[in-house]
């Protein structure tokens, strides 16, 4: 998954970072261009299986 850094506006590849494996956490990371910390998180949706 790729997203561009709210700063320099850089792309960054997410899969070289370790993020969490539980929805609605969050995890700061570094941009590896400007080196400017912002945080990422995801959120999930339940579904009936």
């Amino acid at each position: 998954m790729n997203i561009d850094c709210p700063h320099c506006e850089k792309n960054i590849d997410l899969d070289n970072f370790d993020l969490s494996g539980f929805a609605c956490d969050s995890v700061e990371i570094d941009c590896p261009e400007c080196e400017e910390p912002f945080n990422v998180g995801w959120y999930a949706t339940a579904e009936l299986r």
